[in-house]
């Protein structure tokens, strides 16, 4: 007899209706959607798997709650999703953690600053979430981590630009976060800001275009950032040390407000706003899209 995380293991789905404002992270070869704003007009609350080898998509045990724009992150594990938008459009205080092989939720209590539309990176075995919209609707500047050891959290040097819509990677032991809409007037910025433990926030080198709800990776020690809500030339990534942005040959896409998770040198981006298929495939070492 099938147990019920077994059941839900092998149930297959088929191509999944889109939706935009996703959250995304990748445990072994599987990809993870988390909420979204649906075609309906509601918000998801399915868990969806893309198993990136065999192209296949599975569903897997529900979200407590219907959430569109949460942070999410995969860590020891598991994957960790913070915040979000509630349907009321109210932001989520929530942090749930996800174990892929019991296929079940657990509650890990508030998050000091409840938000949505944060980003989030990890940092040796902390979750570093950062901006965001808060409680008031305005932007936050807050920079919150959450030890998933201790499951304790504790506070940060906030950004010197609050911001929402932006993304944030972990490259060579310091914190890139591009992009966004910025400041009180939430206008759409290429503004970037480096964190370093131990100095701090500085202002990092502007993406060569003002970016907002796109996707990113890390990937050989660059920032890769694809997508962008109004359109964008090129994906370009950026390596730290050498302190400018580089385009790729490849035009970019327009979608936006979805996911991304790399795997074997290829990056997947997981649906969004604009998206003409639920997965786009970019190779680095082609420096190209997969078609």
């Amino acid at each position: 007899m099938l147990t019920c995380a077994l059941f839900a293991l092998l149930t297959q789905t088929q191509e999944p209706a889109a939706r935009s404002g996703v959250g995304a992270a990748r445990i072994a070869g599987t990809a993870y959607v988390v909420g979204g704003a649906t075609t309906n007009g509601g918000f998801a609350k399915d868990l969806l798997a893309y198993e990136i080898n065999a192209r296949k998509w599975t569903t897997r045990a529900s979200l407590p709650e219907q959430i569109a724009f949460p942070a999410v992150v995969a860590a020891g594990g598991r994957l960790y999703v913070f915040g979000g938008l509630h349907t009321d459009g109210s932001a989520c205080g929530h942090t749930r953690v996800y174990d892929p092989a019991l296929d079940k939720w657990s509650n890990l209590g508030n998050i000091p600053t409840p938000r949505s539309r944060a980003a989030a990176a990890v940092s040796a075995n902390k979750v570093i979430l950062i901006g965001g919209i808060g409680p008031d609707g305005k932007n936050s500047p807050r920079v919150e981590s959450y030890d998933t050891v201790s499951k304790l959290w504790g506070r940060l040097e906030p950004l010197k630009s609050a911001r929402h819509g932006h993304v944030a990677q972990t490259v060579r032991d310091r914190i890139v976060v591009a992009g966004g809409y910025a400041g009180d007037d939430m206008e759409l910025t290429a503004s970037v800001e480096v964190y370093e433990p131990g100095k701090g926030w500085s202002d990092g080198p502007s993406l060569p275009e003002t970016r907002g709800f796109a996707q990113s990776i890390a990937y050989q020690n660059s920032v890769w950032v694809f997508g962008n809500r109004g359109g964008a030339m090129h994906p370009v990534r950026l390596d730290p040390n050498e302190g400018a942005w580089k385009p790729s040959k490849a035009f970019d896409v327009t979608r936006h407000r979805g996911g991304a998770v790399e795997l074997g040198g290829r990056v997947y981006l997981l649906f969004g706003e604009e998206a003409e298929k639920t997965v786009a495939v970019f190779d680095f070492v082609r420096d190209d899209w997969s078609r």
